[in-house]
């Protein structure tokens, strides 16, 4: 009985626990599907607002029940550069701002319409109502404007944002609900590239005409998070001292399929995406860096340049951006260079010019690159805001070539050329030095861009150009580069190239074995006569003699056999090579070396 009765109790026990443990696992699961729900319906801005995941299966759902011949509608809106704005005021700020736009959708659709805050400054807009293209592109419309009402900071300050849509329509545009969301974020990205503030229909080659633009855009999101942009730098020489004066920065991508890239293959697209925004401030930021590990190695006169898109320009908050990423980093603003292209495009336009005078008010070096054959611009330089002028290379090359339809030119035709390039080039160095000389006046600095010889180099400094960069002073070199690049001066070899300095600092063994290679090149042919008696005599434990060795290396490394044979005939009895001599009598004693050379002289 009490064995019965123990094993009862063990037995209650174990259930017990069991049960204990069932229920601790259930409670665990039931907090966090609650917790998970919680945090969901707390992403949403209102309570007219669902999630991500619920409009996907929303979507799921009514193609389902539809089946293929339903329709229905979805609309994709995306903030246009609404990450700036989470710098400028805070994501709390920028929370109730979203929350204020995604209040005036709930009020303009009827109860039949689904609203996801599909991602952070997403939207998504479910219509299950049977819609005409005209009807979804005025509704579209309505969306855009309610983005732009303006948005109030406080009583006195409001801002206003845009917004790029896609729009989708059911089945045309696609049958699975993963089909239809890719191709809104396909249409919302030709919205952006243009610019914003605009929609785009999706239709069926879209994706086949844009599929290249669009697998780069995706590729640069990805690469952003990855880091793997960076910069390569091309040194700025000081023509009278041939110091280094500072070197500009020039963006590269590290593509893990092809290689490094240069900015024409990827840079407009940044532009058109809204990416190129971010490019800016993460410059700025990676110079500065790099300019408080390189000081030292140059002294307090040393500048980094940064090229600045007129896209970038357009911004209204760059200007505050860039000179609170100087303040953080501890670095003068007037170290600093900005670069824009295009002088007529920030000429004409107000935010562009408004930023720039708010970059130089701030103590920033501003360079406007683009100043071509344009008398007119040459009386407007002491009124702008620019402090440094690049001239291109077009004033170093002649622009006018030989026709391609006439391979063979007449003297006249040639005459004509000659006369027509001298004409040009008389232009050019007219319009260069009145532009060198307003430009001393008004006390701007002017550096020549693309010096590839050093005539060009002189030719520039004839001019009175102060700065200087080129091919002619080196490559763009990359990060690793730029500190033995300043220390050993390698832009006084000129054309420094890092492809060719890698080469030429091959490993030890490599170099070695060059110069053996022409060490062999360098030694004499013997002929086969004396190869054989050589042989010889090295069988029988002869040594060559010293001065036969001597003799050897100085011959040359390679005779013809008709200039041998005359080389031997003028060649008195006596100066025959000895190498022969000694061979011949090897087995000799050394006492009698001496009698053994009167008897070869003799014969």
């Amino acid at each position: 009985m009490l064995l019965v009765s123990g094993s009862s109790a063990l037995m209650v026990t174990l259930i017990a626990v069991l049960a204990v443990i069932l229920l601790g696992v259930l409670f665990f699961f039931l907090i966090k599907y609650n917790y998970r729900k919680f945090h969901e319906e707390s992403d949403n801005l209102t309570e007219q607002t669902i999630t991500k995941a619920e409009m996907d299966k929303a979507i799921s759902n009514y193609i389902k029940k539809v089946g293929r011949f339903g329709e229905f509608t979805l609309i994709y809106l995306d903030i246009d550069n609404f990450t700036s704005m989470n710098d400028i005021f805070g994501r709390e700020q920028c929370q109730e701002f979203l929350t204020e736009i995604a209040q005036r959708f709930v009020k303009r659709f009827p109860y039949r319409t689904v609203i996801s805050n599909y991602s952070n400054d997403e939207f998504m807009i479910f219509i299950k109502d049977n819609l005409t293209y005209e009807q979804v592109c005025k509704v579209t419309d309505q969306l855009l404007a309610d983005v732009r009402v303006k948005l109030y900071v406080s009583t006195r300050d409001s801002i206003s944002l845009t917004a790029s849509a896609g729009i989708c329509m059911y089945p045309s545009c696609g049958r699975s609900a993963d089909e239809l969301i890719k191709n809104l974020e396909l249409s919302t990205y030709i919205s952006k590239r243009e610019g914003g503030n605009k929609y785009t229909m999706y239709y069926r080659t879209l994706a086949a005409d844009e599929s290249e633009n669009y697998k780069f855009f995706l590729e640069i999101k990805k690469a952003i998070l990855n880091k793997e942009f960076c910069l390569y730098y091309q040194p700025i020489i000081n023509l009278n001292t041939d110091n280094v004066y500072g070197f500009e920065a020039l963006m590269r991508w590290n593509h893990p399929e092809q290689g490094v890239l240069p900015p024409a293959k990827f840079m407009s697209i940044m532009e058109k995406s809204g990416d190129i925004y971010w490019v800016g401030k993460w410059g700025l930021e990676l110079l500065c860096s790099k300019f408080k590990e390189v000081q030292p190695l140059v002294g307090d006169d040393f500048h980094l340049t940064l090229n600045l898109s007129t896209k970038q320009l357009t911004y209204e908050t760059l200007a505050d951006d860039l000179v609170l990423v100087a303040k953080k980093a501890s670095v003068a603003a007037s170290s600093i260079v900005l670069e824009i292209s295009g002088y007529a495009m920030f000429e004409k336009m107000d935010n562009v010019k408004q930023n720039l005078l708010k970059l130089r008010d701030a103590g920033f070096t501003i360079a406007v690159d683009g100043f071509d054959l344009d008398y007119s611009t040459i009386t407007k330089i002491s009124k702008e805001p620019i402090d440094m002028i690049k001239i291109s290379r077009n004033f170093f090359l002649d622009e006018v070539e030989a026709d391609p339809n006439n391979p063979r030119p007449t003297t006249s035709d040639a005459e004509k050329l000659a006369a027509e390039k001298e004409e040009a080039k008389s232009i050019k160095e007219k319009f260069a030095k009145m532009l060198i000389e307003t430009a001393e006046v008004a006390h701007r600095v002017v550096v020549s861009e693309g010096i590839e010889t050093a005539d060009q180099a002189e030719y520039v400094k004839g001019l009175g150009v102060t700065l200087g960069q080129g091919y002619y002073y080196s490559k763009p070199i990359s990060e690793a580069e730029l500190a033995d690049f300043i220390r050993l001066r390698k832009w006084d070899e000129h054309t420094f190239d890092p492809a060719k300095e890698q080469e030429a600092n091959k490993p030890e063994e490599n170099a070695d074995a060059e110069l053996a290679a022409e060490v062999n090149a360098q030694e004499p042919v013997a002929d086969a006569e004396n190869t054989e008696e050589v042989a010889a005599a090295t069988a029988e434990g002869a040594e060559t003699p010293v001065e036969n060795t001597e003799e050897a290396n100085e011959a040359p490394a390679a005779v013809e056999p008709e200039a041998e044979a005359e080389e031997l005939e003028a060649t008195p009895a006596n100066e025959e090579p000895k190498k022969k001599a000694a061979s011949e009598d090897s087995d000799e004693e050394e006492d009698d070396s001496e009698s053994d050379e009167e008897e070869d002289d003799e014969e």
